[in-house]
């Protein structure tokens, strides 16, 4: 860039500009200038007043730039650490929402009376930009005030901003989460099978996991010793699932279609066998008191009691697919079955024919719902309201889905985003936990997320796999989730609170079908 020529000097030689004032014409005598370019003629005045400001003129803005800054409408910024993605906080959402809300309410309110649209005038001379040196007014001196009471606190804000205060405040949680797993377990081998139930803890907190064809033991308020189980090598399991009533006795459902029945106090060999019990892999097991249900890829579910040897088990036929999940319902009414499979549908049924319609024969199902849209892993019965079922939709459908199984009938659903594997009720709160897979939003991948129910807002997200988490389980008062993953890792967290010390729970199986009315 060329240096002008008032430019050369660096020195601080002072150079004089010739100062135009008025207007000019092309002959050689001077024209008075005219009234209506009075603003452009320099006066002695205004020429001692420019002086000191030099060329250069900076608009300055009337109102305060920090609060414009808090004001402006962006996008969530969101965060990586360490090169991994970092999902957003939904309290901190909603508190910096709620902020954004108050400051514009109290920035920017209309203090004056709305009037009507003003007639014909004449456009005002008034400049947009104020070209001014700021006068800083002196400070003044005042009396420290004494301490607000609650009352002026509350004052202290616009009946509008108290309005969103109380619209915004809900009751604290009981407990508040840990954002990260206070204990993390190798589990070497564990498979990442979007179809086998590979996890679960027994009444009495021990901890199974099958890794291959081995099944380990941990209990879950110790730091000691794994125990080995059992081993049903060369086949390799499906699904294992403790006892609801013997603590003990733990199901093993095999990837060939065999059922083992192992006792924890004498492993060496099985209560039970059930060689070809399903023709293919068995990926669920539930109990109900000494009843074994299990649902398998050859798109049937079987029941049996585990008290009456090898006789023959009931079989239904009830998917089209294969069956992922079959679990009893455990609250008032324990007759209640659900099922779900790759068939996209949602089944229930009723054993004891206690609310089945007339037209309805015992083979067939009570109910179907067909709203998902992808396979169905997750399945949950809810531990607080009788006869709600939820139910979690794969990667097509990323949907969780609440039914009511008295009427028959949907009652709401949440787009989680991506795949749900698990869903686990809260025994002590209406809250649901889902393990999140494949997403197509990076920051919602292999996480482990809260929701809140029947409102469905999220209340936190758990951020540590590497893997799709497709373990989970929950302590037996239900403070603590344990998820495992195919990093090969289980991971204890303590998200809720603990169930209060001589309390009912409705999720406890205290009945059991009668077997006798099954056998036709």
């Amino acid at each position: 860039m060329k240096r002008g020529r008032d430019d050369d000097d660096e020195g601080g030689r002072e150079t004089t500009r010739p100062r135009f004032t008025g207007s000019y014409s092309s002959s050689s005598t001077p024209v008075r200038p005219s009234p209506l370019r009075g603003a452009n003629h320099a006066t002695p005045s205004s020429a001692s007043r420019s002086a000191g400001y030099g060329d250069r003129f900076i608009p300055a803005p009337a109102e305060d730039m920090d609060t414009r800054y808090l004001l402006r409408g962006s996008k969530d910024m969101q965060f990586r650490c360490w090169g991994h993605p970092v999902p957003p906080d939904p309290a901190k959402k909603a508190s910096d929402s709620l902020f954004a809300s108050m400051l514009r309410t109290e920035s920017v309110q209309d203090s004056s009376p709305p009037s009507q649209a003003p007639g014909p005038a004449t456009p005002s001379r008034r400049r947009i930009f104020s070209y001014f040196t700021p006068n800083v007014p002196p400070m003044k001196m005042t009396p420290t005030p004494v301490r607000a009471s609650a009352v002026d606190k509350e004052n202290s804000v616009s009946a509008l901003s108290r309005l969103l205060l109380k619209r915004h405040c809900r009751p604290e949680r009981p407990n508040e989460i840990s954002r990260s797993p206070y204990r993390i377990l190798d589990a070497p081998g564990l498979s990442s099978d979007f179809y086998s139930d590979l996890l679960d803890i027994s009444s009495t907190g021990a901890i199974a996991v099958a890794l291959k064809s081995t099944v380990f033991v941990c209990q879950l308020d110790q730091d000691g010793s794994v125990k080995k189980l059992c081993d049903i090598h060369p086949s390799t399991i499906g699904s294992i699932k403790w006892s609801t009533r013997n603590p003990s006795l733990i199901a093993v459902g095999s990837e060939c279609g065999h059922i083992y029945i192992y006792d924890l106090n004498n492993p060496s060999q099985a209560v039970r066998e059930y060689h070809q019990a399903h023709t293919k892999r068995i990926g669920s097991l539930s109990w109900n008191g000494d009843m074994i249900a299990s649902g398998s890829r050859d798109e049937h579910f079987h029941h049996r009691d585990i008290r009456m040897g090898s006789s023959k088990a009931i079989r239904v036929r009830s998917h089209t697919k294969e069956v992922n999940n079959a679990i009893w319902s455990c609250g008032d009414d324990p007759a209640l079955f659900a099922s779900a499979g790759s068939d996209d549908t949602v089944r229930i049924w009723d054993f004891r024919l206690s609310v089945r319609a007339q037209n309805k024969r015992q083979e067939n199902e009570l109910y179907a719902f067909r709203e998902h849209k992808s396979t169905i892993k997750g399945l949950a019965w809810s531990p607080h309201v009788a006869g709600v079922l939820a139910s979690g939709g794969g990667l097509d459908d990323r949907m969780i889905r609440f039914w009511c199984a008295k009427k028959g009938a949907g009652l709401s659903k949440i787009d989680t985003g991506g795949q749900v594997l698990k869903l686990a009720w809260s025994k002590t709160s209406h809250e649901i936990l889902s393990t999140q897979g494949l997403s197509r939003n990076p920051w919602m991948q292999n996480t482990v997320r809260i929701w809140r129910y029947p409102d469905l807002t999220p209340v936190a997200t758990l951020v540590g796999h590497t893997e799709r988490p497709s373990a989970l389980a929950m302590s037996p008062v239900g403070d603590v989730v344990v998820t495992g993953g195919a990093d090969e890792t289980l991971r204890l967290w303590d998200v809720f609170p603990k169930e209060p010390p001589g309390r009912k729970r409705v999720s406890s199986c205290s009945r059991v079908t009668d077997f006798d009315k099954l056998i036709r």
